[in-house]
């Protein structure tokens, strides 16, 4: 179409109590990405999206009894960026990663997202949020303060795996609909797949 693209997506396979766990997992983050597009809003801050994400990765992660701690406590102690540790997503331009909307810097301490800006229509940019088992992110939080909010045994078993991310690029686009979702409405990649 013309655009500079970015699709990520996740698939799950296996019916052991693991990959039961990480189809889940899988699922939820599923839900999350599209409840993520739905709440763009003109006018609002990108950066208030990144944050519903770190808050919903925490209700997913303790639901699925990989943390033991509330969700806004997990968010607040910067777990959850040990699990989601990039931004939300970028803006898409001439380049993959277009700087064209880094307007604002971001609020959150410790944030990895890339840009902030106000959400206008013409825009162009990705949601997508992720859940990980990246042995390094978690080696620090197993040797600071976050190691007893974390169920390592959970940790264990899910992190052969490696993790999860789903991406969709978006335009915004004003009106009722707000967003165009190039990828789910255009390409035949579908959401997550799990079997």
């Amino acid at each position: 179409m013309g655009y500079c693209s970015d699709i990520t997506r996740t698939w799950a396979k296996g019916t052991n109590e693991v990959g039961k766990k990480f189809s889940f997992i899988l699922e939820r983050v599923e839900k999350m990405q599209q409840d993520l597009c739905r709440s763009v809003k003109l006018a609002e801050p990108y950066e208030g999206l990144h944050n519903a994400a770190h808050l919903e990765v925490a209700n997913i992660l303790r639901e699925a009894g990989v943390i033991n701690v509330a969700a806004q406590e997990a968010v607040d102690r910067g777990i959850t960026r040990t699990f989601f540790p990039h931004g939300l997503g970028h803006s898409l331009g001439l380049q993959c990663h277009d700087i064209g909307c880094a307007e604002l810097p971001t609020e959150a301490k410790g944030s990895a997202l890339r840009g902030n800006f106000p959400i206008r229509e013409g825009q162009s940019f990705t949601i997508e949020p992720g859940i990980y088992f990246i042995d390094t992110l978690l080696d620090q939080a197993r040797a600071d303060e976050r190691k007893d909010a974390i169920v390592w045994r959970e940790v264990e078993q899910l992190s052969p795996l490696g993790g999860i991310r789903i991406e969709d690029d978006i335009l915004v686009c004003g009106g009722e609909s707000v967003i165009e979702n190039f990828t789910r409405d255009y390409l035949p990649v579908g959401g997550a797949n799990v079997s």
